[in-house]
C-alpha cells in the first residue's frame, strides 16, 4: 500500500492574487492562484423582437512557478534557467 502524502501550505493574498507555498515531504512548490469568470453570452432577434442572454461562472485558476517560468521564457525566446526574479514587496 502506497504511503499517503500530506502538504502543509501557506497562503498570502496580494491584491486579487493568492500566493501559495506548499511543502510536500522534502519538496516545496510555489503557485499563484486567481479568481476569475468564464461565461458566454448571445442574442436572438427576429420579427422585431430581440433578446439577450448571459451566463457567468466563477473560476479559480492556479499556476505553478515553473509553468509561469516556462511561458515567460517561451515569450522571451530564452531558457527558463536564464530568468532572474527580483521579488518586490507591495504594501
Amino acid at each position: 500500500m502506497e504511503e499517503e502524502k500530506f502538504a502543509v501550505c501557506k497562503k498570502k493574498k496580494v491584491g486579487d492574487l493568492f500566493e501559495i507555498e506548499c511543502k510536500i515531504g522534502e519538496r516545496t512548490e510555489k503557485m499563484y492562484c486567481v479568481f476569475g469568470q468564464k461565461g458566454e453570452s448571445g442574442g436572438i432577434s427576429g420579427l422585431g423582437f430581440g433578446g439577450q442572454y448571459g451566463k457567468d461562472e466563477p473560476t479559480f485558476e492556479c499556476f505553478l512557478q515553473s509553468e509561469i517560468d516556462n511561458k515567460i521564457a517561451r515569450k522571451l525566446g530564452i531558457k527558463k534557467e536564464n530568468i532572474r526574479w527580483i521579488d518586490e514587496e507591495i504594501e
